[in-house]
């Protein structure tokens, strides 16, 4: 899988031994994050606030170092405890959420254009049928990143079986009781 980039803001709340940190909101771009930093940094009980990124794969759960994007108010010199302490288990599970919802949305996504483009076909049936084996076909032979034969293989599985549920053919059913 390629490599995703995550956007973090971070607020910080006064402790007893100092500064700790609060909970991490995730933004969809930079000009967000740091917009949202900010205004976390504003928030009562806030003392100041951090945007930054990482990037990694989430399908193997590396991640780089975050990079720090703004920082608001009173923040921590040295927060590279704080991301091994606090952020890494949020991130990881962040980030396997966010993968599954977007093999999810681009299948509903797919899952309706086909449904789209089926409508207009002279048999939309045969039309399905065709797209589905050629797919099907290609997730035999697509290049894939360099990994493990076994996951290879899984993931080879997993495509067939997707495009297998996103191409089925669909029967029109009339009830001729309100026909």
């Amino acid at each position: 899988m390629a490599e995703v980039t995550y956007f973090v803001a971070l607020p910080f709340i006064a402790a007893e031994d100092g500064v700790a940190a609060g909970e991490p909101t995730e933004c969809f771009n930079p000009t967000a994050v740091v917009m949202r930093a900010e205004a976390l940094s504003r928030k009562p009980g806030h003392i100041g606030a951090v945007a930054f990124s990482r990037t990694g794969d989430p399908a193997t759960g590396d991640f780089g170092d975050a990079k720090i994007i703004k920082k608001f108010g009173e923040v921590p010199d040295d927060l590279s405890t704080l991301y091994e302490r606090r952020l890494v288990a949020d991130d990881e599970e962040t980030a396997t959420a966010r993968y599954i919802a977007s093999n999810v949305s681009t299948q509903l996504t797919l899952k309706t254009l086909f449904e789209i483009i089926a409508t207009m076909a002279d048999d939309p049936d045969k039309y399905r049928s065709d797209v589905r084996k050629k797919l099907l076909e290609l997730a035999d032979t697509m290049p894939l990143a360099p990994m493990p034969a076994t996951r290879e293989k899984k993931v080879r599985g997993f495509v067939k079986e997707t495009v297998g549920n996103l191409l089925i053919n669909q029967q029109l059913v009339i009830d001729h009781r309100f026909a």
